[in-house]
């Protein structure tokens, strides 16, 4: 196996990479916006993340990128959504699979790992104990054969209390890291989230690979085709429901609007770099809009989207709005769970919760209500129904994803 990917690594040595391709000496900022622009397109493309990879992996001069988004605290709690392991371009499944058949229960640095501080960089050394690097099989087994004994790790906040964490593996040059890759590495993080936020919520709604124009048939997620002035070109049925609530909707010209003053401010602030004035780098961004009556917020996701002309200006669709409300899951749509049952507002955000898998308490945490209260609104929409159990109610609702 290990022959295997040492002839790959040579087939697809550096000077076949795809900054080496360009036949330019490129300077480390037009280096830095081509990874950017690499990043957007992996938001949306699921075999985007190779390009974006390579283009890390060769700028900072490392042998691997690896980066694993997953939920929980522990490994009984652990639920991994990806994981993948990079090596010039090419992705290998025979290390995924190792790692997490062999090494992934044992490996000693995953506690402190997912209690590190969000985007702080630390060497994989440092998270061992003197102990554990003399006696861990993780780090003497299996990182020399990935070339991660030298590597930086950092955890990145996800969404709804997931992580990402990212593993850049050892340099090329054997000479250790230095401050202008570290440097650089801490530039592109929040460039790294953004894609894999999205990618993530795309791969939920079944949309991940989807073109532009077919993502606007994607349920449960609000879709909005934006042009180079932020004006709405095409939204998605979710998207127009979304607008109508009214925490972010749109003004007479069509550009987007957000209630909330501190939020329209930060939302402003977002699509400006979103959509720059031409010439200048685009970058991706997210938002979540605060709402009231403890619900939870919001979120906007603005991704650039790089056209065949550089001119923003003659772009038809300059960026790619993602509205998640964590509401609506797995095709659950709180506005047609209240029509279809015939519920009061407050009712609605029950149920939903509840088919979203929360207890009572939870429920009642997210909404700012006693837990008596929650309980109260179960019994009134069970009554209502005709239902005799809590989970008979959360498995109702669920079951409308699967009728629209």
């Amino acid at each position: 196996m290990e022959q295997d990917g040492e002839d790959r690594r040579k087939k697809n040595g550096r000077k076949q990479g795809p900054l080496a391709r360009t036949g330019a000496v490129m300077s480390r900022s037009d280096k830095v916006q081509r990874i950017v622009a690499s990043l957007h397109e992996a938001a949306i493309d699921p075999g985007g993340w190779s390009k974006a990879s390579a283009l890390i992996e060769e700028t900072l001069g490392i042998r691997g990128t690896g980066i694993v988004c997953s939920e929980g605290n522990n490994e009984r709690e652990v639920r991994v959504f990806e994981a993948v392991h990079m090596v010039a371009g090419q992705r290998f499944n025979e290390h995924e699979r190792e790692y997490f058949e062999s090494y992934f229960a044992q490996d000693e640095r995953l506690p402190r790992l997912r209690n590190l501080p969000d985007c702080e960089l630390r060497h994989i050394r440092q998270l061992y104990s003197e102990a554990e690097l003399k006696t861990s099989a993780t780090f003497h087994e299996f990182f020399p054969r990935v070339h991660g004994q030298d590597s930086v790790c950092v955890r990145l906040n996800g969404l709804n209390r997931s992580r990402i964490v990212l593993q850049f593996h050892d340099r090329s040059d054997g000479n250790g890291w230095s401050s202008p890759e570290l440097d650089l590495i801490r530039q592109l993080l929040p460039q790294i989230r953004h894609t894999w936020i999205v990618r993530r919520e795309l791969a939920s709604a079944r949309a991940l690979g989807n073109t532009l124009e077919n993502l606007l048939e994607a349920t449960g997620l609000g879709i909005v085709h934006l042009d180079a002035r932020g004006r709405i070109k095409e939204a998605n049925d979710s998207a127009e429901r979304i607008l109508k609530e009214g925490y972010v909707s749109h003004d007479m010209d069509r550009r987007l609007l957000v209630r909330n003053r501190q939020d329209n401010h930060e939302f402003r602030q977002v699509m400006s770099r979103a959509l720059p004035p031409f010439g200048t780098q685009a970058t991706a961004g997210s938002v979540a809009l605060s709402r009231p009556d403890g619900l939870p917020p919001l979120g906007i996701h603005l991704t650039p989207v790089r056209g065949n002309d550089n001119n923003t200006q003659l772009r038809p669709i300059a960026a790619l709005a993602v509205l998640v409300d964590p509401l609506v899951e797995a095709g659950i749509d709180r506005a047609f769970v209240q029509k279809a049952l015939n519920l009061t507002q407050a009712e609605t955000k029950v149920a939903v919760l509840l088919a979203q898998g929360k207890d009572v308490r939870t429920v009642a945490a997210s909404i700012s209500r006693a837990e008596d209260t929650v309980r109260w609104h179960v019994k009134r929409m069970m009554e209502k129904l005709g239902l005799s159990r809590q989970s008979e109610l959360a498995d109702l609702v669920r079951s409308l994803g699967t009728v629209r």
